[in-house]
């Protein structure tokens, strides 16, 4: 297994990442579809809005 690291600030496309694994995997163990992952996907784009590279680690 490869070494981890830590990067700080935005990665471009993590956000849309996240949610596609976090999509894939509920809908995998629990059936979950697309209101779950639209809804994962909304919440995960005003963390973003609000991000500020100052405040976040």
């Amino acid at each position: 297994m490869p070494a981890a690291h830590i990067v700080r600030g935005h990665i471009s496309g993590a956000i849309g990442r996240v949610a596609k694994l976090h999509g894939t995997d509920y809908r995998e163990q629990w059936g979950f579809g697309l209101f779950f992952e639209a809804r994962v996907a909304a919440e995960l784009a005003a963390c973003l809005g609000r991000y500020d590279e100052r405040r976040e680690g």
